[in-house]
């Protein structure tokens, strides 16, 4: 935000509702995005809703062969993994 304190054109960036004529100060709307984020995350750990059901241990396997998992690369590998989460059997062909 160095960038806009210093430019020569007055009001370079400005953060107003539609409705009103009044500007924020850049500052208070850097410490309400922050606010809301930390009030969402929050609101997820106080609800019980932020946790997952993978135990510790799972991470740690998950972890172990990390340099094994990847993303699919090309549309016959989405249709196998898509196949594969259908059926369970992950001896699936994409051939039909």
């Amino acid at each position: 935000m160095s960038c806009v304190d210093v430019c020569p054109v007055k009001d370079t960036l400005q953060l107003k509702p539609q409705f009103t004529k009044k500007t924020f100060d850049k500052k208070w709307v850097a410490v309400g995005v922050v606010g809301i984020y930390i009030f969402i995350i929050g609101l997820g750990m106080l609800t019980g809703n932020w946790q997952n059901n993978i135990t510790k241990e799972q991470y740690v396997i998950h972890n172990k062969n990390i340099q094994s998992l990847g993303h699919p690369r090309s549309t016959a590998d989405i249709k196998k993994l898509n196949k594969i989460s259908e059926t369970g059997d992950e001896n699936v062909s994409t051939k039909n």
